[in-house]
């Protein structure tokens, strides 16, 4: 029997599918990270067959960050591309602190649609997620102590001589240390005092979370929207570096791919697996802060399908399905469980009458956070069967259904008021 569930969680998705061959988690929402694991302990699942990252949004890959950090069991971790793309441009970057300040301060540029993959190379890509991580972590502690005007030109000095030397195995981060003290309050000095004795990743990745709490404090902005990019994507990879997990990168593709993934039910619409390049090349400011800002993109999101013979799931619920047109439409062509695009919500009124379905009164159409200011659409409340984790800010309502392999049958969940 299939079960499908869409967890409580406070911001963001994260939805837990049952089947007979593991459970997979998609996404792993924000704000509940630390109840994740009892949450899926509670239903039942004692270990992941898969972990998935849709993009990097906090809202999205904080709980599954979490889940790793505990040592939740999770035999593989499917990922974007454009993890290993940015630490691979930060272990490239050649560039002074003049230089990446100015890129700081210049207005944001295009961000890339999408990265052609690049499957030549099939060294091991951890070493670039470690190296990476650490020059990451010094990057965000930068953009933190501009934001803070607590530093020094002494302090920055000292901080670039770690950000150049970072990616040395040797290196240890009394820079970054020193900083981190400066951005945080005294009562937690004694935390960076016993960091000292945690070797390599984990003292970077505490700077990390560093950075990312002094910014909470400060305006929203570019700057500091590229500091909480940079924090997160230090703060992924290093975790991922020391993670046993299996690691599967998926890239973005512009056009729908449907490519099926090796011992699974599940293919990616959007995206195919590669070997991430694991030999670093040179970049500049410029790049490495485009593919920061990039990585948190809800419009570079990888959308999943999980298939059997009875019924399948739809998991797009933070993309607006770019790849569908008239001339590519998607058939679901069993009773589906959609997790509807953007929420549910009036941005993707020109995907429903691209979505063609033949059992349209066996479907489950399915939302989770949807804010009271945000209008739904009226294509999802004209679907047969439809239901909310949250209706317009209402008390959270898990949503539960599960496949006996005759139909969907929902056991919980908010009816939104048609």
């Amino acid at each position: 029997m299939l079960q499908f569930r869409a967890l409580p969680v406070e911001r963001g998705d994260a939805f837990l599918l049952a089947t007979g061959r593991g459970a997979y988690l998609v996404d792993g929402g924000g704000g509940s990270e630390k109840q994740l694991a009892g949450m899926l302990r509670s239903r039942g699942v004692k270990k992941l067959r898969a972990a998935i990252v849709t993009h990097f949004d906090p809202d999205h890959v904080d709980g599954i960050l979490s889940l790793i950090g505990q040592g939740f069991p999770i035999t593989e971790c499917w990922l974007p591309q454009s993890l290993a793309d940015v630490c691979r441009s930060a272990v490239g970057l050649n560039c002074d602190m003049r230089r990446w300040h100015e890129a700081e301060d210049a207005a944001p540029t295009e961000l890339p649609a999408s990265r052609e993959s690049d499957v030549q190379d099939n060294g091991p890509v951890r070493n670039i997620l470690y190296s990476g991580g650490r020059r990451l972590a010094g990057l965000a502690l930068d953009c933190a102590l501009r934001l803070s005007e607590k530093g020094s030109p002494q302090d920055f000095d000292a901080l670039w001589q770690g950000i150049s030397t970072c990616t040395d195995q040797n290196c240890a981060p009394d820079a970054y240390f020193s900083v981190a003290r400066k951005l945080i309050s005294g009562s937690r000095e004694s935390v960076f005092d016993m960091a000292r004795d945690i070797c390599g990743g984990n003292g970077y990745r505490l700077c990390a979370v560093a950075a990312v709490a002094a910014c909470k404090a400060q305006p929203a902005g570019a700057l500091t929207e590229l500091c909480q990019s940079l924090s997160l994507a230090a703060q992924s990879a290093l975790l991922l570096w020391d993670s046993p997990s299996r690691l599967r990168f998926f890239s973005l593709e512009s056009e729908r791919v449907d490519h099926l993934i090796p011992h699974s039910h599940m293919m990616c619409l959007n995206g195919v697996e590669v070997a991430p390049r694991s030999v670093p090349g040179s970049s500049d400011a410029e790049e490495l802060i485009s593919l920061a800002r990039g990585l948190v993109e809800d419009r570079f999101s990888r959308v999943f399908r999980y298939g059997d013979r009875e019924c399948s799931v739809l998991f797009c619920s933070d993309s607006s399905l770019p790849f569908l047109s008239a001339k590519s439409r998607m058939e679901l062509d069993r009773p589906t469980l959609v997790t509807a695009p953007r929420h549910g919500g009036t941005s993707c009124d020109r995907v429903y009458p691209l979505i063609e379905s033949r059992t349209p009164e066996e479907d489950v159409w399915v939302r989770t956070h949807n804010p009271g200011q945000y209008k739904t659409s009226e294509w999802f409340k004209g679907m047969k069967r439809f239901f909310c984790l949250n209706c317009g800010g209402s008390l959270l309502q898990e949503i539960a259904a599960e496949h006996d392999g005759r139909s969907w049958r929902v056991l919980s969940g908010n009816t939104c008021p048609r």
